[in-house]
């Protein structure tokens, strides 16, 4: 008998959107929101690096790192700081989003 090759179907990896990619809060704790869009059976996994100031605020937990599925609203946390205005690269499923804080204002007298 022979054995013949039988063709694999190849599933491309999940697109993922997210918006806004630009994001920009107060110098204060704040939080914000962007809409991640993927396939309903697309994992996906965001990710604040070493951007200790910026948290993910999950379902059930609060921390650097989170794995979804499917679309959803994910919301980050910028925590106070007290200096000079930063910038964060977060990646969530692929894409870059970036999270500027201003300054925070100063005290009034």
């Amino acid at each position: 008998f022979t054995l013949e090759a039988i063709p694999v179907e190849t599933v491309s990896s999940c697109a993922v959107t997210v918006t806004p990619q630009t994001l920009s809060v107060p110098g204060g704790t704040a939080t914000i929101s962007v809409q991640v869009q993927a396939g309903p059976s697309c994992a996906w996994t965001a990710d604040v690096g070493t951007f200790s100031w910026v948290t993910i605020l999950g379902p059930n937990a609060v921390s650097s790192t989170y794995t979804g599925m499917g679309s959803t609203v994910l919301t980050l946390r910028a925590e106070t700081f007290g200096s000079a205005p930063r910038t964060a690269t977060i990646l969530i499923g692929g894409v870059p989003v970036t999270l500027a804080q201003a300054s925070p204002s100063s005290p009034t007298v």
